[in-house]
């Protein structure tokens, strides 16, 4: 906002009694209602003109922007405008300048954390554990070890010779506390599912530990054997999980205390 044109022929700071406190300046809103006063100062880069800041304004309907001469000044001058008024809008720039941008981004980052977390921990809850054979006319023709690092392990073709197999998922029953003795952790059984060669679906199937399966109804001499001969351990988180999402409970609380 400028009131006149032109050089003064004197400082400033012969005119105004005391700069920093001569002028305050407020907004104007629509409905009538106005902002907090605030004081204008001078501006260290030109001397000439004062300057404020307004927070917290939200607004993008058109503004009225009141600026006052409300400090003492030296009696042989004589200000042009006591009161100035100008209208504006607020313009925004791009959505990278906005604070609110970057807060949600780092939101954002760390609600995909939690997620992650919160998959990884599905993922390697409960792995299962053993071998699963493959078996034609009661004799092994394939053992496929399963390594104990997921919930659900993914055997695909490449991994299987033939036997009219073309996937298989394999995974443990859901855990079920042993309700006459809690201290006693059963053998647990797997359940198998997939797919055959010639694309049947393999409906999900259970398999004791020594027990066996055919899968197919064209080729019954085709079973699958399971066998785990390690002691039966009930499902827990391991120590990483408990980790990462401590971590990631930590960020979310640094950024929602910091916003």
């Amino acid at each position: 906002m400028e009131s006149r044109t032109g050089k003064l022929d004197v400082p400033i700071v012969e005119i105004l009694t005391n700069p920093n406190q001569a002028f305050e300046s407020w907004i104007e809103y629509p409905d009538g209602s106005t902002s907090e006063k605030i004081t204008l100062t001078l501006d260290p880069k030109n001397p000439e003109h004062f300057v404020g800041q307004f927070v917290d304004i939200e607004s993008e309907a058109p503004l009225l922007l009141h600026v006052a001469l409300s400090g003492d000044f030296n009696t042989e001058y004589r200000p042009d405008l006591r009161h100035q008024v100008v209208s504006f809008s607020r313009h925004d720039g791009s959505f990278l300048y906005q604070p609110g941008f970057y807060k949600g981004v780092v939101l954002s980052l760390a609600l995909a954390s939690l997620l992650f977390a919160l998959l990884q921990m599905l993922q390697h809850y409960d792995p299962v554990y053993g071998v699963l054979k493959i078996m034609e006319y009661n004799k092994e023709v394939q053992a496929i070890g399963l390594k104990g690092k997921f919930r659900q392990e993914k055997i695909r073709k490449k991994d299987i010779t033939g036997y009219d197999l073309k996937a298989l998922k394999v995974a443990f029953r859901p855990f079920v506390q042993n309700l006459d003795d809690p201290e006693q952790i059963d053998k647990r059984n797997i359940v198998v599912s997939g797919k055959t060669e010639c694309n049947r679906r393999i409906e999900p199937f259970e398999l004791a530990p020594g027990g066996s399966s055919s899968y197919c109804s064209e080729h019954v001499d085709y079973e699958l054997m399971y066998e785990c001969d390690e002691e039966p351990m009930k499902p827990k988180l391991k120590a990483g999980a408990y980790l990462l999402l401590f971590f990631v409970a930590v960020l979310l609380l640094v950024l929602f205390i910091g916003m």
